[in-house]
């Protein structure tokens, strides 16, 4: 965490100058971008011919909430549903518990008490962008990642954890460059925070690619039009949900630690 700490203070001591430029912009671009409802139907099934059935629970900020599409099944939640169930040849149901602006602080705070999913199999956290917008410090939100991971594993003590991997703030239309250039910093910081919250810790997973369109453009081979791939300026198009629910659940399938996980509870 030190050089975290040094980090986030450099940061701040390089953007003093320009901080009432950054705080007047954040203000105009509130003002500027719609305000888009979240995804409607909130839990689903995708069903195969299969001996088993994994159950998934979503948790989340505005992506996992759906916002910038009508229904959660062409959302991130929808998505890592059809990729788990299309990779591991197995039928999914999926539940979601997300609220558009909630932080890592107010998803333990208020979403984790309302949660009543039986036994979930996999739990999907899509955090840390409002974290970057509310500038919390990288050690306070090491803390609440902590404390949020403590309370699902004592809570689903079987579930294996995943955390996807950061937005892509630095490509958001809907904000300045200047603001694209200091909250894409931010959001290494965040998480790379989340990543040594969760460091070491048995069946717990951080993907630590941080999405960028130029890396799907050239890595997964999708089309090079930005204005593609959001819905208002910041949050996810239904292309980009679909991309991005297929891209982490890829990573998540692919990694040993999920495998020996997936293996225990089939056999």
């Amino acid at each position: 965490m030190m050089i975290l700490n040094v980090r986030y203070v450099l940061l701040f001591i390089i953007t003093i100058p320009v901080s009432p430029f950054l705080y007047i912009q954040s203000k105009w671009v509130r003002r500027k971008v719609p305000d888009l409802g979240e995804a409607d139907d909130p839990a689903g099934v995708i069903e195969l011919s299969s001996q088993h059935r994994l159950k998934c629970l979503c948790l989340g900020e505005s992506t996992m909430a759906g916002v910038g599409v009508r229904r959660h099944l062409d959302g991130l939640a929808g998505n890592i549903a059809k990729t788990l169930s299309s990779n591991l040849n197995t039928s999914v149901s999926f539940e979601v518990f997300a609220k558009s602006g909630y932080t890592v602080r107010e998803v333990f705070r208020k979403l984790l008490p309302a949660m009543e999913m039986h036994r979930p199999d996999i739990i999907i956290l899509a955090i840390g962008a409002n974290d970057a917008f509310a500038m919390t410090p990288p050690w306070r939100l090491y803390r609440q990642t902590r404390d949020l991971v403590a309370a699902l594993k004592n809570k689903y003590p079987s579930s294996f954890i995943v955390f996807a991997n950061m937005p892509p703030i630095r490509d958001f239309p809907a904000l300045t460059p200047m603001l694209r250039w200091f909250l894409g910093h931010y959001i290494k910081l965040i998480g790379d925070a989340i990543d040594e919250a969760c460091h070491n810790t048995e069946s717990v997973l951080y993907y630590p690619r941080q999405v960028t369109i130029e890396d799907w453009v050239h890595r997964l081979k999708v089309i090079d039009d930005p204005s593609a791939f959001f819905s208002d300026g910041i949050h996810p198009s239904r292309l980009t949900y679909e991309i991005w629910g297929k891209d982490i659940i890829d990573f998540v399938t692919g990694s040993s630690a999920f495998q020996d996980y997936f293996t225990s509870v089939n056999t």
